[in-house]
Formats: C-alpha cells, sequence, structure tokens
C-alpha cells in the first residue's frame, strides 16, 4: 500500500479514483 498508513482510508481513495474495490480490481485485473 503505496504510503497508507489507514487501510480503510486507502480502501476509500482507491474506490472513488478507480470505481470499484481494490478486491474487485484485483479480480478484474487477475493481479
Amino acid at each position: 500500500m503505496v504510503g497508507y498508513d489507514n487501510v480503510s482510508y486507502f480502501c476509500a481513495v482507491f474506490k472513488q479514483i478507480e470505481g470499484m474495490s481494490p478486491g474487485q480490481f484485483q479480480k478484474l485485473h487477475g493481479i
């Protein structure tokens, strides 16, 4: 997690930018 101490904050910001949760993003892109 690039420079984020708070996991929930990271998830919220990620969701705003990508429009999906990090978990969904991983599944979609096979990471």
